[in-house]
């Protein structure tokens, strides 16, 4: 991942200090990062993706991606990916996030409300 990592950066023309200094981050730890000496979290995953213009999937080897896709075993959760996924690339990937928690939420809020109890016959005549 380093080694992409450094390549996105190059591609956008700019140093390990740039990088470093748009996302709050030390030279040393960009360098790091790039040299394979510290793991990359997925919040610092995303935080460069976004600095380098690349989706977080530039970052993750093909094979990775062919793996996950082949578990997939709903038809939904397949079209849902592959939304999601074209959110990402073509938009935001936190605005796709934010719409798919909201789903989520709206989701579960009308579960919630199909397991109140009607009100009685007697309270619906008044």
């Amino acid at each position: 991942m380093g080694k992409l990592i450094k390549k996105a950066r190059d591609e956008k023309g700019m140093n390990q200090s740039e990088l470093a200094e748009r996302k709050s981050r030390s030279q040393a730890t960009i360098s790091d990062l790039e040299n394979g000496k510290v793991g990359v979290g997925i919040f610092t995953l995303m935080m460069l993706a976004i600095g380098l213009d690349k989706p977080i999937s530039y970052f993750i080897p093909e094979m990775t991606f062919l793996y996950t896709i082949n578990d997939i075993q709903n038809k939904q959760e397949e079209e849902a990916l592959s939304v999601f996924r074209a959110l990402e690339y073509e938009g935001s990937p936190f605005l796709a996030l934010r719409f798919m928690k909201m789903l989520l939420d709206y989701d579960l809020e009308q579960a919630n409300q199909e397991w109140v109890e009607p009100p009685d016959e007697e309270e619906q005549e008044e």
